[in-house]
């Protein structure tokens, strides 16, 4: 049951009983080894269109059932105001079911899609990204730490499209809170900057890897926030040398902000450890640099 995994199997089927979504876990004689019986809720919840008599999903489907269905919750507590099915996503996007692997869209200053990530190649994801240019983001939530990390590695060295945002479940709604009041979240940022840096103020940047940067006595420094996933920004800065930052007038380095001393030491390996880099955590407010190949805590 559900790959083999007859303990982890059950314990799905059981929660599905208990929210009234499970009317039976066999179907008659050859359909046995492979579905399960929904009630009436449980396909209103799960099925887009439900038939009237019996519904059915295959076992080996229940986990990402679950999964898209958390995702779904996660959004609406948010309370996004705009939220789009998967079908009337991709009629309003003009786009083929078959071509693009979107579960949802939301609409919060601006248009995200959202994908679940869980198995198979990454290539259908960047097929779908590729083919709905005209979004502001895509939004990929991750069930795998491996599939996580590969695919960073990757999307590192060449991104399949802009406004790519990496996350888990449990950083979610940090993420869409982030969609729904930037500037609080670049205010988070610059208040723990302030700490190290006691003057100096904040500007919008244009055609540049990052939205903003902290100016000070006619000198600036990159800002580029990665708590809340966001890939694209760390990808197109690892493409510039700092002469060419300062060659393009964006800046003398880059600060990233971070949730902790480990996300940081991981960041600036992927990062090849330039000497530009600085990193602020989230949990501690500390500041961190690179030297000789190295992650070390700056002077307070």
């Amino acid at each position: 049951m559900v790959g083999g995994k007859s303990r982890r199997g059950y314990y799905i089927v059981d929660k599905l009983k208990k929210q009234k979504m499970i009317r039976a876990e066999r179907v008659p004689n050859a359909h046995r080894s492979k579905y399960l019986v929904l009630t009436k809720k449980g396909a209103e919840q799960l099925i887009d269109e439900p038939k009237l008599h019996e519904y059915y999903v295959r076992k080996e489907l229940v986990e990402d059932i679950l999964a898209e269905n958390e995702i779904y919750r996660i959004i609406v507590l948010s309370k996004i105001e705009h939220l789009m099915s998967r079908k009337d996503a991709l009629e309003y996007l003009k786009l083929n079911p078959a071509e693009n692997g979107l579960k949802w869209l939301l609409k919060t200053k601006g248009l995200y899609a959202v994908y679940l990530r869980t198995s198979g190649a990454k290539s259908f994801i960047e097929k779908s990204i590729q083919n709905a240019p005209r979004l502001d983001g895509h939004i990929i939530v991750y069930t795998n730490n491996k599939q996580y990390r590969d695919d960073r590695r990757a999307w590192l060295k060449r991104l399949p499209g802009p406004g790519i945002y990496q996350v888990t479940f449990d950083k979610l709604p940090y993420l869409l809170s982030m969609f729904k009041e930037p500037d609080v979240h670049i205010a988070e940022f610059t208040q723990k900057l302030a700490k190290f840096v006691s003057s100096g103020h904040l500007i919008k940047l244009k055609d540049a890897p990052v939205k903003y940067a902290w100016q000070k006595d006619g000198g600036q420094m990159l800002l580029c926030d990665l708590t809340t996933g966001n890939l694209t920004g760390p990808a197109l800065i690892k493409a510039y040398s700092i002469n060419k930052l300062k060659m393009r007038g964006w800046g003398d380095g880059v600060i990233f902000y971070v949730d902790d001393k480990r996300t940081a030491r991981t960041w600036s390996y992927l990062l090849k450890h330039r000497e530009y880099n600085y990193f602020i955590t989230k949990s501690d407010t500390v500041l961190y640099g690179v030297k000789d190949g190295k992650l070390v805590q700056m002077a307070q």
